[in-house]
């Protein structure tokens, strides 16, 4: 290893298609795939801290890990761990080594190790050193879930695919009861293109944590990928049954109703998601919300959609006018229709959608006209 005075790390590899499952699985989430570097969470719960400050001591101890009875010789690993990260921290690579190694001398056990030392041999550019340092942790730690996935997750980083799968399957057997590591691994195996793996996993975790509230959301979007909307739309109501004001939620459901025909109730959870959707909403969502409202002959909602959707999106369409456009006619306000016409024909002259709604507000006017006089004759 070359004796550096700065932490280098080396150019990381090329992104997996593991990660781009995990960008768009599970908003409703806080697991991530990814590790932090600046601490290294130890399998008794603590946490290495910069210097000068303190764990907190309210932090819930994880249930899943079995560790022999802690000594005033653990307590001497600990001690030195948290010095050699902070050594690690300062760039100080081969400090950090002796530092670990005088703990392997002493010490058989010492799971706080493993992952500065895993950290190190990444840092320094020995790929095999790192993958033998995950592998050994592993076989030191037989029993504990959260060793077991949270090792699975840096194999997958390295595209170790097989060794990840297995260390996060691991997990889920011995923990079954923690969601988490379901969706870690379904994240995976979304990644590989494998969704109904994943949809087996997670209905199978849903099963046993059925008081979970992000489990029903996290199954129903794995069956939006597949385009089995009636299921996502089943597994939806799970989750607003668990959270019924989550408008995030609400969306999701509406569009799933929505590619199923079911407008009426779909038109009900995107009025509970509009405040979200005017704010936040894809071109998108407020296209099929607008569809919905024109399915359901509410012309007034379905003209605030088209005209908040004219004002924000980012392509200016023809359509949408002519949408504006015929809901104002169905509300009565020819006038408004004809401004918005007028004004769209600017744009786009002579196109023979926006000159058809026209023709309709000059019909409507000369109708309008006609009544009027009728009215005056028999007033006569």
């Amino acid at each position: 290893m070359k004796n550096s005075s700065v932490r280098q790390r080396p150019k990381p590899n090329s992104p997996s298609t593991v990660l781009i499952g995990l960008l768009f699985l599970f908003p409703f989430t806080a697991g991530c795939i990814t590790a932090d570097r600046r601490g290294s969470v130890l399998e008794h719960g603590h946490t290495f801290q910069p210097r000068g400050q303190q764990p907190d001591s309210n932090r819930a101890q994880p249930r899943d890990v079995e560790f022999p009875t802690r000594s005033l010789r653990d307590e001497k690993t600990d001690a030195v761990t948290i010095r050699a990260r902070e050594l690690y921290r300062e760039g100080r690579l081969n400090s950090a080594w002796k530092a670990l190694n005088s703990i392997r001398r002493r010490e058989t056990y010492s799971p706080h190790t493993f992952e500065l030392q895993a950290e190190l041999a990444l840092d320094s550019g020995d790929r095999k050193k790192y993958i033998n340092t995950l592998k050994s942790a592993l076989a030191a730690n037989p029993n504990s879930a959260r060793m077991h996935n949270s090792i699975g997750k840096l194999f997958i980083q390295v595209d170790q695919f097989g060794l990840g799968t297995r260390a996060l399957q691991r997990a889920i057997e011995l923990a079954p009861r923690k969601s988490e590591y379901a969706r870690d691994l379904s994240a995976v195996l979304v990644g590989r293109g494998d969704v109904n793996a994943a949809i087996e996993l997670m209905t199978r975790s849903l099963k046993q944590n059925p008081l979970d509230q992000s489990m029903g959301a996290a199954v129903a979007q794995l069956y939006e990928l597949t385009g089995d909307f009636q299921s996502a739309a089943f597994y939806y109501n799970i989750a607003v049954k668990h959270r019924p004001n989550d408008a995030r939620l609400r969306l999701h459901r509406a569009r799933s109703l929505y590619h199923v025909g079911e407008f009426q109730k779909a038109f009900v959870d995107y009025q509970l998601s509009w405040k979200f959707l005017e704010l936040d909403g894809s071109d998108t969502e407020l296209i099929e919300f607008g569809d919905t409202c024109l399915r359901v002959n509410d012309f007034e909602r379905a003209q605030q959609v088209f005209d908040q959707l004219a004002r924000r999106s980012t392509h200016h369409s023809k359509d949408i006018e002519v949408l504006r456009g015929l809901c104002a006619l169905n509300r009565g306000r020819t006038r408004h229709a004809r401004g918005i016409i007028t004004t769209a024909l600017t744009f786009w002259p002579a196109d023979d959608g926006l000159m058809n709604v026209l023709q309709l507000c000059n019909a409507l006017d000369e109708n309008s006209r006609e009544l009027r006089k009728g009215s005056a004759n028999l007033a006569r």
